[in-house]
């Protein structure tokens, strides 16, 4: 059985996977002293096994992250590397252009990261080596802390004809299975700007029509920005599909996007359109309501992602797609509140890790994956160097307040640093609980999230009487008023893949979509909103929408079926 990996592995959903690693590259500027003595290499990692220039090596690597700049690393992260191996990292962003080519050359990188969807051809081209017998001899670790997702590998992600032998490495793996870390903030929901919202006096809202007076009564108050832009509740934008129109009442309500239907933690299935779509039609009337009320953005669907973020970034939209910057969602105003989504058996499933068959170093390219693997590696590539950036408090590993702070407000810091920048390298999770006590990503500790507290979020802890703005949500599930989802995905990557007819299915959907949710959230009255539904809906049954949903639903059955086996 191979794999199908739905859209919710792209556009949006994937800023909730790397949030974690990504607070700690926001705004600022400037060297502290710290950073001055790691660069002038007068402090290296306790843990570091210095090597003669003459026994460096240089590994070949190319990962699906894009964040490193290509070349040779060389930051305090990759120094410490170099001194515990003596190797030197030399580093290219992985694409689909740039794979192609080399595959056609057959000049692959030493280690090359690609989605498991592609691993086929890398294997069958004989491209890449089979791996078992080095994680035996060095890749012990990888054993003792991801045996799961080996195991996952080798039955799930190889193909069929060479299934059982491992080829490709997850990472991402959760060391305790029922433990994720907490969020500094939750961002999808209904959300308001905190500073209006307040301003208007803190209202209550639970149910659609509350929470759209409320959006419509601050618009009122505040139509335009201080440059004369109008002010809108709400707006989309045209080339993410449909996401924008459906995320933020669905997730709110415990269901995630995938391939034109939605589902829950328990992996049950809706779809987006048909009589049997609830959910997804709700979302699209609350917009709709919003329109015919004037509040919301008419040039939704002929805007493009950045045009969105401008006006977003200009305080033209009130209620945004995601949280963050002054938007919250208010606690207990939804039933659910989205956490994230993960593979809790078999980590980040959707893309391996590879040695290339022109790899002259195999042993040292395991070796240094398995430090990957490690509680040691983990700490390093995710929150630094002891002494640098973090240290030893009250028995727990925690980050200094300067480099709390740096991290807030240096964008340059993990350039500077390496710190969080080679993430899907990295075989453990960084929501994964270390043996401290605290999570492997320690901007997650109760110390960095008291820390991490700025002016904009201050008056909404302050009002909720909270030391960071998740708390305020981890109170309200406390109290029944809410439930934190976490979506465990590990079945999605054993959908069977997509049959060709289905796939015709599927771009016709696509090609059709966008324009019938713009003419549902642009009707004029709830009547035509009611005749479009009923049209479009007659236009997809006739694309054989009823046909390529069904096949959903019984390859994800397959997939729950398959599942139960593994756990």
């Amino acid at each position: 059985m191979k794999r199908y990996l739905g859209n919710y592995f792209t556009k949006g959903c994937a800023l909730v996977m790397t949030v974690a690693v990504a607070a700690g590259a926001l705004t600022g500027c400037g060297k502290t002293e710290i950073q001055e003595k790691a660069e002038t290499g007068s402090v290296t990692s306790e843990a570091a096994e210095p090597s003669s220039d003459e026994e460096l090596i240089t590994l070949t690597v190319r990962i699906t992250a894009p964040d490193p700049i290509p070349g040779i690393q060389d930051n305090r992260v990759m120094k410490a590397v170099e001194d515990k191996f003596g190797v030197l990292v030399d580093y290219s962003h992985s694409d689909d252009s740039i794979n192609a080519t080399s595959l056609a050359a057959g000049d692959l990188p030493d280690i090359i990261q690609v989605y498991s969807t592609e691993i086929d051809t890398y294997i069958e081209g004989g491209h890449v080596i089979a791996l078992d017998d080095l994680v035996s001899q060095y890749g012990q670790d990888i054993i003792k802390n991801a045996s799961d997702s080996l195991e996952f590998s080798k039955n799930y992600i190889t193909p069929e004809k060479f299934k059982g032998t491992l080829y490709g490495l997850i990472g991402g793996n959760y060391l305790v299975k029922d433990d994720v870390a907490p969020q500094y903030n939750y961002v999808y929901g209904p959300m308001v700007p905190w500073n209006f919202y307040a301003e208007a006096g803190y209202p209550e809202f639970k149910t659609t029509e509350e929470y759209l007076d409320v959006l419509e009564e601050i618009q009122t108050a505040h139509p335009k920005t201080e440059d004369g832009k109008s002010v809108y509740a709400f707006c989309g934008w045209n080339d993410w599909g449909i996401w924008p129109f459906i995320v933020p009442y669905c997730f709110s309500r415990g269901y995630m996007n995938g391939d034109f239907y939605i589902f829950d933690a328990e992996g049950n299935l809706q779809p987006m359109f048909g009589e049997e779509a609830v959910l997804c039609k709700e979302s699209f009337k609350m917009y709709n309501q919003a329109y015919q009320r004037g509040i919301y953005d008419p040039e939704s669907f002929t805007m493009k992602y950045t045009d969105y973020e401008t006006k977003r970034k200009n305080n033209q939209v009130l209620a945004p797609q995601a949280g963050g910057d002054g938007y919250f969602l208010i606690p207990g105003s939804a039933p659910v509140v989205w956490e994230g989504y993960g593979s809790i058996l078999a980590g980040s499933c959707d893309r391996v890790l590879m040695i290339s068959k022109n790899c002259k170093y195999p042993e040292k390219a395991m070796e240094l994956i398995n430090y990957l693997y490690t509680l040691e590696g983990a700490n390093l590539f995710y929150d630094g160097i002891e002494g640098i950036d973090w240290a030893m408090e009250d028995g727990k590993r925690e980050l200094t307040s300067e480099t709390i702070q740096e991290r807030l407000n240096n964008p340059n810091y993990p350039l500077e640093t390496g710190v969080g920048i080679y993430h899907s390298l990295v075989g453990l999770s960084p929501n994964t609980k270390h043996e401290d006590g605290n999570y492997i990503d320690l901007m997650t500790s109760e110390k960095a999230m008291k820390e991490r507290v700025t002016e904009v979020d201050k008056g909404f802890c302050d009002y909720y009487q909270v030391s960071y703005p998740g708390e305020a949500f981890q109170k309200a599930a406390e109290e029944g008023k809410c439930n934190i989802q976490f979506f465990n995905t590990t079945w999605q990557a054993l959908m069977p893949d997509m049959p060709d007819d289905i796939k015709l299915i599927k771009g016709k959907i696509e090609n059709y979509s966008l324009d019938f949710v713009a003419k549902l959230i642009l009707s004029e009255t709830d009547e035509e909103f009611e005749k479009n539904w009923e049209t479009g809906n007659k236009e997809l049954e006739e694309m054989e929408f009823t046909e390529f949903y069904r096949w959903n639903q019984e390859a994800n059955q397959k997939a729950l079926e398959a599942l139960k086996s593994l756990k």
